[in-house]
């Protein structure tokens, strides 16, 4: 079930949102349980299946490891099982399909093996690998049902964010939410939908027209496309957090913010400190820093970070190009770290543009897995083919979504919201908050029913 479906919209979401308001507190978090694998279990038996199965493993060495936490060897061995069980199942699920058409390639032996990749695995995995690191760091055992809602809580099953279990601990109670609560989720719930259904559509759309006609469409019509892909994947994933964010704040659950306006970045590191927010922290606390960090030499620190940049690469897909991307950064963030030691965020309006360009350039790298089709996309950036800078049929498609790429530009920037902020700060001007809700409602349902739909990208990791 997607979030910008109409049958989430106008069922699934207010239906649970009530019932969710109206059960005695006692019963809110089993309801929640079987609300979110019944969200899972739409898309497929399996998926609730080997989310179930996930569950109830990790409870049990989560258990093990409590209980042995005075014996440092024994807790010790339960958390290696752990990691160890956990990375094996997300492996088997994710990536045995790669390895063995790449074995197949590699040896001329022809062999086929594909298995469906379960819903949010590669999200929740890193939640039960939370749980039990943070159990073994003196993290009380949850009972049965704040730990299982801890997992299977449906606004950040599929897409995250990414939500540590010491964080998730503090607001292990089934309190209803309040007024203000719902309100805020709502405002918040439909600007994620604005930002899917209104930008993100239309952005991928602009892309791949633009992508099928690269090879005639001019050296401009090939940066078009790139910017159109860069802007298309924050607003569909920050579109997500947005929605997600706001259902947890409807069910009365404060979820870690996810984006930070990356684009108005000042350095890379700078950037993964503002894009995917929960995913660079996990990496830091659960192996960045576990690992050694940056305490152990220069050597030593460089491993690390090309062992932490690889997994983030690969962790995005089953795909070697996602690894390839992973690589990338890990070069960029060297070169910051040693060559530039600070000096380039202290850089105005060039750190912006140096940012922008390595990050684009690297969008190339994540959405083809052809990689001869990314060197052709790279090729067609730096030359003028034929002495076609940009082709009608492309000048055409441009103008069609100049709107879209104007406001998206804007919305990637924290002006606007500034803005809008400062104009709801009186009472006087509350009731525009309101219309502009009801207008943004009725033009994405608007826009949903024309078929201008496409799935999240990030659901597909």
């Amino acid at each position: 079930m997607n979030f910008s479906s109409l049958a989430f919209l106008f069922l699934f979401l207010p239906i649970t949102v009530i019932l969710y308001q109206c059960i005695p507190a006692k019963g809110r978090y089993p309801f929640l349980i079987l609300v979110s694998f019944f969200f899972c279990a739409v898309s497929g038996p399996l998926h609730a299946i080997v989310l179930l199965g996930s569950v109830f493993v990790n409870y049990i060495l989560g258990f093990l490891i409590a209980k042995n936490r005075g014996q440092s060897k024994k807790a010790k061995l339960f958390l290696t099982l752990s990691i160890i069980i956990n990375v094996a199942f997300l492996a088997f699920f994710k990536y045995s399909g790669l390895f063995v058409s790449t074995f197949s390639s590699l040896t001329g032996i022809r062999a086929a093996f594909s298995v469906a990749l379960p819903l949010g695995i590669s999200f929740y995995t890193f939640h039960a690998i939370s749980f039990a690191v943070d159990v073994y760091r003196g993290t009380p055992l949850p009972g049965v049902l704040n730990f299982t809602t801890y997992m299977v809580l449906f606004p950040k099953l599929i897409q995250g964010p990414i939500m540590p279990y010491h964080q998730f601990l503090p607001q292990a109670h089934a309190a209803r939410s309040s007024a203000e609560d719902i309100s805020r989720g709502i405002r918040r719930f439909l600007c994620g939908l604005a930002k899917k259904v209104l930008i993100a559509n239309s952005l991928f759309s602009l892309y791949q027209q633009l992508y099928e006609h690269m090879s005639d469409s001019g050296t401009l019509g090939a940066w078009f496309c790139l910017v159109a892909y860069s802007l298309f994947i924050y607003f569909d994933f920050s579109g997500y957090t947005d929605m997600a964010l706001g259902i947890g704040n409807m069910l009365g659950f404060t979820l870690p913010e996810n984006f930070n306006y990356p684009y108005t970045s000042r350095s890379i590191s700078d950037f993964w400190r503002r894009w995917h927010m929960t995913l660079g922290s996990w990496f830091r606390d659960y192996l960045y820093i576990p690992l050694g960090g940056n305490r152990k030499g220069t050597l030593r620190t460089v491993l690390n970070l090309l062992i932490v940049w690889s997994l983030t690469g690969f962790w995005h897909g089953a795909s070697w190009n996602f690894l390839l991307w992973g690589i990338y950064y890990f070069v960029l963030l060297v070169i910051e770290k040693f060559l530039f030691r600070g000096k380039l965020e202290k850089v105005r309006v060039l750190n912006h543009i140096y940012v922008v360009f390595f990050v684009c350039m690297g969008w190339i790298l994540f959405s083809c897995s052809d990689l001869q089709a990314a060197g052709a996309w790279i090729k067609a950036l730096f030359t003028v083919q034929n002495g076609v800078v940009l082709s009608q049929d492309s000048m055409s498609i441009l103008f069609a979504y100049l709107p879209t790429i104007c406001i998206a530009v804007i919305g990637c920037l924290p002006y606007g919201k500034r803005l809008y902020n400062k104009v709801l700060s009186s009472r006087r001007t509350a009731w525009i908050d309101f219309i502009v809700s009801v207008i943004v409602l009725v033009v994405c349902v608007a826009a949903i029913v024309s078929g201008s739909y496409s799935p999240f990208l990030y659901a597909a990791f």
